[in-house]
């Protein structure tokens, strides 16, 4: 029978392996955070063809100007789908401004718009109601 000596160095060479390898998994990325947006009418059913436009930004307080706007850099377009759903991905953790916009069959401009906050590793679900008039 072989007896295992137990020694000082050995046990801080354990934690230390253990510690190693528990911060490199840590620092693994993330997957990247995706959004879907669901387009509705004012009555709830899903809406295709409609045009999204989501962008980050808005407005601040900048000394004495109030409520000047900053585009931001985050920009993405698309067109909600036969189910009225449209699928996006990003680089970063970010909260967007996500709008919708379509005309109806009578020639109205019916717009809606949302915020939704985006984390990795996750998929944030954003439903945007467009009505006339908004």
């Amino acid at each position: 029978m072989m007896k295992m000596k137990i020694s000082v160095s050995n046990i801080v060479l354990y934690i230390a392996i253990v510690f190693i390898g528990t911060y490199i998994s840590a620092c693994k990325p993330g997957d990247p955070p995706k959004l879907i947006v669901t387009v509705l009418d004012s009555a709830g059913a899903k809406v295709s063809g409609a045009n999204i436009e989501i962008t980050s930004g808005g407005y601040y307080k900048s000394g004495s100007k109030s409520n000047t706007y900053s585009p931001g850099n985050v920009k993405a377009t698309g067109t909600s789908g036969s189910d009225g759903t449209a699928s996006f991905e990003f680089k970063l953790d970010a909260v967007l401004t996500v709008k919708a916009y379509k005309l109806n069959a009578n020639g109205d401009s019916l717009k809606g718009s949302q915020l939704a906050k985006l984390v990795t590793d996750e998929t944030a679900d954003c439903k945007v109601t467009i009505r006339k008039g908004i």
